[in-house]
């Protein structure tokens, strides 16, 4: 710009590659714990008690690991959870112990050696809330720490409950030394001034945890309905089983059945059946139906949620060729034919052929089976009357048994003439209704 100013020289022209590099480190340092002092007392202590108690239990000795479990258990606790409270508290007196690094000594160690010292940053933030919410935040790290407690805990009760004592040793031993100590050491990335693992110490769990107790509750309750639906159609079932399975109740001496009985058994047995298979089973397959149908209400759109995350976690962009992932597997999954989502006119003659055949199959079927119960339904009122009476005549009576009788008989004679007009009123409805479309009308009084 000053070059076109009359009486001052003009400076060469500078090419990009004539500018220095940047002397400013651009890498990110990694960040790791402090080893404090208070640290290194917490780890030590938790696997040297941890280690002398086990080997204490597995020479079989009763006083050294109840002395080791009582002194860890209260003594060190106390100590360390009130010295605990000190450790994230500025203008102390001690905090040497709370803030100086004892890998630095190990560090120093390698670099006078001439080794290479690995450097990373140590700085930490306070893990106080702002705006401290109602209830402590439910994060992937203290949901780690639950379970991973609750499942030692029930192999070491469940080991414990069958005799052994080995393995519930060993388990106690992976848990207080291992397992607390890797736990305790991942547990101070919590105060990260990097934000190391957001997504285990920084997110709230809360909603999502409720959501899913309430999902399991759901899900519980509705599989429990179904196992009880399922148990309801197999009672059914297997009483048709044992009904048609030739079991018989009745021994050797007694009488051969007369063609009436034979006749009777028969129909009883085919209205049994047509009753157990269709007011049982039926309803135990349709209640199934609806459990399934519930649950399918709650449990799919969590699917599709889970499936919708999952997405976003593996569909990323392949750098080469820009293909993603999902869009790939969709692709390669077969498309419906068109044929099938619009039909061509000869199809769908067909479909609807089928349609009226099956229609015409269903409306025969349907109407066989009620006109065979309500036959039956009649007949067996009829059967009980003659085999009632033959009863009466066969065997007379005398005096008030005669009265009571006769009066049993009559008043159970009566019910059962209207029950067996009822069944034939039922007969001639459910034949007037097979042949309405023939005549047009659709009731008997039509």
């Amino acid at each position: 710009m000053y070059a076109d100013v009359e009486g001052l020289p003009s400076e060469p022209p500078i090419e990009l590659d004539d500018i220095p590099p940047t002397t400013v480190d651009s890498t990110v340092l990694s960040w790791h714990p402090k080893l404090t002092p208070y640290r290194l007392c917490v780890l030590s202590l938790t696997i040297s008690l941890g280690t002398v108690k086990a080997i204490a239990s597995y020479r079989n000795e009763s006083v050294v690991p109840i002395t080791i479990e009582w002194f860890s258990g209260v003594v060190v606790f106390l100590v360390l959870y009130v010295s605990g409270n000190y450790e994230y508290q500025t203008n102390r007196k001690t905090s040497w112990f709370f803030d100086y690094d004892c890998m630095n000594f190990i560090w120093r160690t390698l670099r006078r050696c001439s080794l290479r010292a690995p450097n990373y940053r140590t700085d930490e933030r306070s893990v106080e809330r702002l705006i401290k919410p109602p209830h402590p935040p439910v994060t992937g790290y203290r949901m780690l720490v639950t379970f991973t407690a609750i499942c030692f805990g029930m192999v070491k009760s469940s080991l414990s409950y069958r005799g052994l004592s080995t393995a519930p040793t060993t388990i106690e031993w992976i848990f207080g030394v291992v397992v607390t100590s890797g736990l305790y050491w991942f547990g101070l990335y919590e105060a990260s001034s990097t934000e190391v693992l957001p997504s285990m110490f920084e997110v709230d769990y809360s909603s999502s945890l409720f959501e899913g107790g309430v999902a399991i509750v759901f899900t519980t309750g509705h599989v429990l309905a179904l196992i009880i639906a399922i148990g309801w159609t197999y009672l059914w079932y297997s009483g048709l089983v044992a009904l048609w399975g030739g079991r018989s109740t009745s021994s050797k001496e007694d009488p051969a059945p007369t063609e009436y009985e034979r006749f009777f058994e028969m129909v009883f047995s085919i209205v049994w059946s047509i009753m157990g298979a269709g007011m049982g089973m039926g309803t135990g397959i349709a209640g199934s139906c609806v459990v399934l149908w519930s649950m399918g209400k709650t449990v799919v759109p969590l699917v599709v949620s889970v499936t919708e995350k999952v997405k976003t976690i593996i569909g990323f962009q392949d750098r080469d060729d820009g293909v993603d992932i999902y869009t790939w597997l969709r692709s390669a999954v077969p498309e419906v034919p068109e044929a099938i989502i619009h039909p061509s006119p000869a199809l769908s003659l067909i479909y609807d052929g089928l349609v009226f055949i099956l229609l015409i199959l269903g409306y025969i079927i349907g109407h066989a089976l009620v006109f065979l119960i309500a036959v039956g339904w009649t007949l067996l009122w009829v059967f009980g009357i003659i085999e009632v009476w033959k009863s009466f005549l066969s065997e007379p009576s005398q005096g008030f048994n005669m009265l009571f009788t006769w009066g049993f008989g009559l008043l159970w004679t009566i019910g059962a003439c209207i029950a067996t007009v009822v069944g034939t009123f039922g007969s001639l409805a459910v034949l007037w209704s097979f042949f309405s479309p023939l005549t047009g009308t659709m009731w008997l009084t039509s």
